[in-house]
């Protein structure tokens, strides 16, 4: 293992100066950043705990940690030849893997030696915390743990809860530890998959359209799950036409639980703004819970109105469609404007009417005869 370590550090190196020559104007511009933040990094001009304490940029924080959490073909991995051609044992696999989950964070912590504040501790346990569990999430192939970590995220950057933040990083770090055997089998898809989508994005390599159409099957493979299938309740309730359908729609909602917790995490991130920004944005952050509903109503049903108004069905009632859908989707839509009762148990009774219009009006927009 320590052999390859060498030719590590010089194909990172290429592969630095190749995207540089790819993008010379924001190369340039980073250089000229990194170099005026080392310049001031041993002064007093540079202090990172007052970034840290404005307001925005913690907006900023929590946001870019949760985006990492929702973004489904996120992922911890290194280069999949190593693996391939057998070139590291599995401890030097998780040596390579453990520091590119922590290693930011420690970064972080020594460039701000002269300025520790508990908010900077915090954002650095609260980042390995996030890329340990995507690391463990892609593992496990599970995404319905993503609201609990999300949350302690939010909690913990929104309150300054340092014991939190402390508590989830050691707990991930235990669990990393304890890692005892890998799958190699199952880990190489993936890690080939995000090889090539980082050839494509960050070095400009092109592929042709046969290649670009198997990278992007391949990655919805990777990062969707195998859904229970019941058709038991299809049996019960065949006789009782409102049951059905009423059933058929929860049963659609549930097989795609993990989109709507995705949907759901960005509610409540959207309504954690406004404790920072000004209060005259409130009205721009409910616009914003409301087109986050909308978006998720046309998604669950835009396929299947497709179906409809395209297939063999000429005749049927736009308003028995809505009646059988409306309770599941004005439900769904009011959980994910319930963020707003942050702002007051006022707020959340509009939001509950707001919740049952934007469910009947997206219903019926995609259901009428066009």
């Amino acid at each position: 293992m320590i052999r390859i370590y060498p030719i590590l550090v010089r194909e990172r190196f290429r592969r630095f100066i190749k995207s540089i020559k790819q993008r010379p104007l924001i190369s340039i511009s980073l250089l000229i950043s990194i170099i005026v933040i080392i310049k001031d990094l041993f002064t007093e001009a540079y202090d990172v705990s007052v970034i840290l304490n404005n307001q925005i940029v913690v907006l900023f924080v929590m946001i870019y940690l949760v985006a990492k959490i929702i973004n489904p073909t996120q992922g911890m991995t290194i280069d999949y030849q190593l693996l391939q051609l057998k070139l590291i044992s599995f401890s030097g696999y998780k040596f390579l893997i453990g520091l590119k989950l922590v290693g930011a964070s420690l970064l972080f912590l020594i460039f701000c030696i002269h300025s520790y504040t508990e908010m900077v501790i915090i954002v650095c346990a609260l980042n390995a915390t996030t890329n340990i569990w995507i690391f463990l999430r892609n593992r496990w192939n599970r995404r319905s743990y993503d609201l609990f970590v999300a949350i302690i995220v939010i909690v913990g950057i929104r309150y300054q809860i340092l014991s939190v933040s402390l508590l989830s990083m050691i707990g991930a770090v235990i669990v990393f530890c304890a890692i005892r055997k890998v799958n190699y089998e199952s880990i190489l898809s993936l890690y080939k998959v995000v090889y090539q989508i980082g050839q494509q994005r960050f070095l400009g390599i092109s592929y042709s359209e046969n290649e670009s159409r198997d990278i992007q099957v391949n990655a919805e493979k990777l990062v969707g799950t195998a859904k229970e299938r019941n058709s038991d309740w299809c049996e019960k309730l065949y006789d009782k036409d409102r049951s059905f359908m009423f059933y058929k729609e929860f049963m659609r909602l549930r097989a795609n639980l993990e989109k709507y917790i995705a949907y759901f995490i960005i509610s409540l991130l959207v309504g954690m703004c406004k404790f920072y920004l000004p209060k005259e944005y409130i009205m721009i952050i409910f616009a914003i819970l409301g087109v986050i509903a909308i978006n998720f109503d046309i998604q669950m049903n835009q396929q299947e109105a497709k179906i409809l108004l395209r297939g063999y069905i000429k005749h049927y009632s736009v308003w028995d469609i809505i009646k059988n859908k409306i309770l599941i989707y004005a439900t769904a839509n009011s959980i994910l404007m319930c963020p707003v009762v942050l702002w007051g148990w006022k707020v959340l009774g509009l939001s509950m009417i707001f919740a049952f219009l934007i469910a009947w009006i997206t219903l019926y927009k995609c259901f009428v005869h066009k």
